[in-house]
């Protein structure tokens, strides 16, 4: 898997990124006089693709072009159920592991390279439900609409970003960094029990709109 930042500088790396290419079904050969190579699997736009900006279980690598005027960094990643720092990063990668979703808990990390210089890129991840790296997966993402349960969330929601889309606000309030590319983004239960999405498309006359029920996690008693 490969994340990349609207900048083209946060780079995140995984044995997963050849099944990522494979999904967008693009093959290369490359022809030199009466040879010809093997056909490679690549991605060629990683902002369009959901995939692409996911993450999986276990350790990937994050990479970055460090500026000429910094000498280290801090990395700091935030999710709704961990959060990560790594410090003093004088080089141009660091071994991170991020926990998928598990039991339902998807979740969205925020990333931040933070340079010495006063350098800060930012980047988004999402462990959604169901992603997996072999042929099959499952997923309770997927509900008919007629579902009582379609528009219903616990503690977070994990909304998917299309690529295209340049604004999305939650009850009026924009959330940030969306840029076009693809992605995911996290609303917080907050006590609000009804959550107004409006989110901007490329190409598209109005906005496009849903509402979502926002529920606490744990047990709820109802006594009549």
């Amino acid at each position: 898997m490969n994340l990349q930042h609207r900048k083209n500088r946060v780079i995140l790396e995984s044995p997963f990124m050849a099944v990522l290419a494979a999904a967008i079904g693009m093959v290369l050969q490359l022809e030199a006089g009466a040879a010809v190579s093997d056909p490679t699997l690549i991605l060629a736009n990683g902002n369009e693709s959901l995939l692409w900006h996911s993450v999986l279980t276990g350790t990937s690598v994050a990479r970055w072009d460090k500026p000429r005027t910094a000498t280290s960094a801090t990395l700091t990643i935030v999710g709704a159920y961990c959060r990560q720092t790594y410090a003093g990063l004088t080089g141009e990668s660091c071994e991170i592991s991020l926990p998928p979703a598990n039991g339902g808990k998807e979740d969205v990390y925020t990333l931040t390279l933070a340079f010495d210089d006063g350098t800060v890129h930012t980047a988004y991840l999402g462990a959604v439900d169901g992603l997996a790296s072999g042929g099959t997966s499952t997923s309770r993402r997927i509900r008919t609409a007629g579902s009582s349960h379609w528009a219903n969330f616990n503690d977070y929601a994990a909304i998917a970003i299309p690529a295209g889309a340049t604004a999305l606000t939650v009850n009026g309030t924009p959330l940030p960094d969306l840029d076009g590319s693809a992605g995911w983004r996290l609303v917080k239960f907050d006590g609000t029990p009804q959550y107004n999405l409006a989110m901007t498309v490329a190409g598209s006359d109005s906005p496009l709109t849903a509402t979502l029920n926002g529920f606490a996690g744990g047990t709820v008693l109802c006594v009549r």
